[in-house]
């Protein structure tokens, strides 16, 4: 009688924890769906494929946008499109990752971004304009970003510009605002994003590593998410 318990206790055990596993997974895509719903609406809304379209640097450096940088790889993939980032951006990209120390923060940064660049170059996905043999030392693209926002806008180019450092923004804004071009560049705030694609990214990871049996979802997410 006591086998026949243990027995009938196992399998009640494994039921819990198979049924547990599976209600883990289910919610994780979901919630991983509704995520990459409001990332892919971000884009469309902010109508960022059919404008002339700057990436700031500070994105490119930033993992937190991954999620952002998978689905807006898709949506140039089905529109036949491609993003262009500048060569004074990578180089910067480029010199930071020389200059700063293997394994600290920045250079850490620089390198997931030159990873993420050349996953999309490979894929034709992106071209670098201009493309040089070597960095250029000190290459600062904030100037060359208003320059070339400028130059687009008066040209009666709709523009979008997309960073999360705020203090560019109110330069570029301003600036545009003088010179009465401001309807014509669409400045988005990546900061309203950030903390949803985060997010998708651990419902990525969490789903990756099949970790349904060992950690619940609720557990995962508080023990990785950013406060």
């Amino acid at each position: 009688m006591f086998i026949f318990f243990c027995i009938v206790a196992i399998i009640v055990l494994i039921i819990f924890f198979i049924g547990n596993y599976y209600s883990s997974k289910a919610r994780a895509e979901r919630n991983l769906e509704e995520l990459n719903t409001y990332i892919n609406n971000f884009i469309i809304d902010n109508n960022l494929l059919h404008s002339f379209l700057i990436i700031d640097s500070n994105i490119w450096m930033n993992s937190d946008y991954d999620s952002f940088f998978t689905l807006l790889a898709r949506h140039l993939i089905n529109q036949k499109k491609q993003l262009i980032l500048y060569g004074q951006q990578f180089d910067e990209i480029c010199n930071i990752k020389k200059k700063t120390k293997y394994g600290g923060k920045k250079n850490q940064r620089s390198r997931m971004a030159i990873n993420r660049i050349d996953w999309l170059t490979e894929s034709s996905l992106l071209r670098i304009e201009p493309i040089t043999l070597d960095a250029e030392q000190g290459a600062y693209a904030d100037p060359f970003i208003i320059k070339l926002l400028t130059k687009k806008a008066s040209s009666g180019n709709q523009c979008s510009f997309l960073s999360d450092d705020k203090e560019l923004r109110i330069r570029i804004r301003e600036h545009l605002k003088r010179l009465n071009y401001q309807q014509l560049c669409t400045i988005v705030e990546m900061n309203k994003i950030s903390l949803i694609c985060h997010t998708a990214n651990l419902l990525e990871d969490y789903l990756k590593q099949q970790k349904y049996d060992t950690v619940s979802l609720n557990d995962y997410l508080s023990a990785n998410i950013r406060k």
